[in-house]
């Protein structure tokens, strides 16, 4: 994966000086558009291998997490309007105030709804519903109505380096989500139809002990 990484960088730069030396736009302009493409490529996945391998305890604070989701959907919005994808948020109001590290819960779950922006295609749907789990947690559930993923490989999606993408995807985006929801002291769970779509369901504990 980091070879490949770093092969695309280096053809960029082959082709960007090429096309500099010819003064030919065209030429420079794929050189630059392949050095971003492989440079975005190469940081998502040094990012999603530092937080897999970090040992550290969450941070904690009162969050809103209606205020977490609304910065998700935010970041996310622009894309699935693009691509003609229906981006659905509903949070129960009797749901709010929780106890959590903000800055890596909005990491696990931005990694799950982006996941299924890109699963899903034009015209389709991609919810995010958080409701009241008893008194003590809180359940986030993330659908979409895209490919789903194969029975025989819902067991393995949550395995670093393993990628339903390709060569496309890092391998360590669910892994690092299952962690972090794991350090929260909570649970995730997925069920998929190819065809139909992928629902993730991550419960939370609303205070930490």
């Amino acid at each position: 994966c980091v070879k490949n990484v770093l092969n695309g960088i280096e053809g960029g730069l082959f082709i960007a000086k090429r096309g500099l030396e010819a003064n030919v736009e065209e030429k420079i302009a794929k050189g630059w558009d392949m050095l971003e493409r492989n440079a975005s490529f190469l940081k998502t996945l040094v990012l999603d291998m530092l937080d897999y391998s970090k040992q550290r305890p969450p941070e904690y604070e009162d969050v809103s997490i209606s205020g977490l989701i609304a910065e998700i959907t935010d970041f996310v919005g622009g894309r699935a309007a693009k691509e003609g994808i229906d981006l659905v948020v509903d949070i129960g109001s009797a749901v709010d105030n929780v106890r959590l590290d903000p800055t890596r819960m909005k990491r696990a779950l931005l990694n799950i709804v982006a996941n299924a922006i890109e699963a899903t295609d034009e015209g389709g749907r991609v919810s995010v519903v958080v409701t009241p789990k008893a008194d003590t947690h809180l359940l986030i559930t993330i659908s979409d109505t895209g490919k789903g993923i194969p029975e025989d490989k819902l067991d393995t999606i949550f395995e670093p380096f393993f990628s339903t993408k390709g060569s496309k995807g890092t391998g360590l985006g669910l892994p690092v989500t299952k962690k972090i929801v794991e350090e929260h002291k909570g649970k995730i769970e997925v069920e998929s139809q190819v065809g139909k779509g992928t629902t993730f369901r991550i419960t939370l504990p609303l205070r930490q002990s």
